[in-house]
């Protein structure tokens, strides 16, 4: 996969993350329905369903949760992309918000 897919399959996650939606079609647009997490989210599963119950738990803590790339790393050759993030949001005591996902 050439660099420019690969940047737009994260540029297109991180918008989903942004947009606070939870809905599984729309992220099976983005990410494979098979995809596996390499370090899952603390008490989800590592899979597509894992990554659903995460976005609704950070929706859930936070109205104005939100993720901003500071910078991503591709390796056009193991078709990966390293993103470095900062995450911001007020805790409103809802829920949990743990990061920490790797993306095979």
């Amino acid at each position: 996969m050439s660099r420019e897919q690969l940047l737009d399959i994260s540029s297109r996650f991180l918008t989903w993350i942004n947009s606070r939606n939870e809905n599984p079609s729309a992220l099976s647009a983005i990410v494979a329905k098979d995809v596996v997490l390499r370090i899952p989210f603390q008490g989800a599963t590592p899979d597509l369903a894992g990554l659903l119950a995460q976005q609704k738990k950070a929706n859930a803590a936070s109205s104005d949760f939100k993720v901003t790339l500071l910078e991503a790393i591709v390796d056009e050759i193991k078709s990966t992309v390293v993103h470095f993030i900062e995450i911001s949001g007020t805790h409103e005591g809802q829920g949990t918000y743990v990061s920490g996902a790797d993306f095979l």
